[in-house]
């Protein structure tokens, strides 16, 4: 059974489904495949749906980063389900000013 993407696009928004462990193995693919939506100036939205995320890399933060500065046009970065681990190490890398953060 073919793997379901974990990237998907609905009108304005693109949501990213993220695995337990957003780093170096996977943070990169991740890069790689934002690259399709540089062109896409009508997302608004970017969506992490973190709910199974326990782990994230420094590079899994640049992941988000890039998204934010490469995909429509300066779109608003939202976590859901983040766990409070999570949320830690964007508190502590001060990026939770610039990203919203839902249940």
């Amino acid at each position: 059974m073919p793997k379901k993407n974990p990237i998907t696009l609905s009108e304005n928004t693109l949501t990213i489904v993220l695995e337990e462990r957003m780093d170096i193995s996977n943070s990169m693919k991740l890069i790689e495949e934002l690259n399709k939506y540089r062109e896409e100036e009508d997302i608004t939205e970017v969506v992490f749906d973190a709910r199974k995320l326990t782990y994230i890399a420094s590079t899994g933060i640049r992941a988000v980063i890039y998204a934010d500065q490469v995909v429509g046009n300066k779109p608003k970065i939202v976590f859901i389900g983040a766990t409070a681990d999570v949320y830690h190490v964007f508190e502590t890398a001060g990026l939770t000013q610039f990203i919203e953060f839902r249940d």
